[in-house]
């Protein structure tokens, strides 16, 4: 299995192994002297199986409808799902805004600010309502507490097939 290696230095405290849709990136501490190989036969296996995994991702990915909205049509979807499940459920967020983010698809401060990703304008709307009530929910509980997935099934009934769609999604998105 052929697998492609980079291999990156950063001001890190340890060796980290992550996988993107290109290959493997070994991040390494700067002035690191150890053997960047004997980690990865030392991981090997790890290694393997998620290059399995990944293969499937890519292929799943390969296979999405991805949109194309604006900034502005977004707002209109995303505040206008907000404000009628707002007035049914009692939460309501201080202030909404929006960021390009590289990690979340979304983010609820403590006091009340939702902050949803930029690129949730490429995907089907109700992954988009997903990623809203997921938030919501975090109004209510700031956590990812057994309540708070009863919670967000109330808003949400399949949240589960949600998060993995959104999880192919973001892998698709990732450069």
């Amino acid at each position: 299995m052929e697998l492609q290696v980079q291999i990156i230095k950063r001001k890190v405290k340890r060796i980290r192994l992550e996988f993107t849709s290109s290959g493997l990136k070994v991040i390494v501490p700067i002035g690191y002297k150890g053997d960047v190989n004997e980690v990865l036969l030392r991981h090997k296996t790890w290694i393997t199986n998620r290059a399995i995994k990944m293969r499937s991702l890519v292929a799943d990915a390969s296979k999405l409808h991805i949109l194309d909205r604006n900034e502005k049509q977004l707002r209109i979807v995303l505040e206008k799902y907000i404000t009628d499940t707002s007035s049914l459920s009692n939460l309501n967020p201080k202030e909404i805004k929006y960021r390009q983010m590289r990690a979340r698809w979304g983010s609820c401060s403590r006091t009340g600010v939702l902050t949803f990703n930029k690129n949730l304008r490429f995907l089907p709307e109700e992954l988009i309502y997903y990623v809203a009530a997921h938030e919501l929910t975090h109004l209510k509980h700031m956590n990812h507490s057994p309540i708070f997935w009863q919670s967000l099934s109330n808003l949400n009934p399949n949240y589960k097939e949600h998060r993995k769609q959104l999880k192919l999604y973001g892998f698709a998105l990732q450069k």
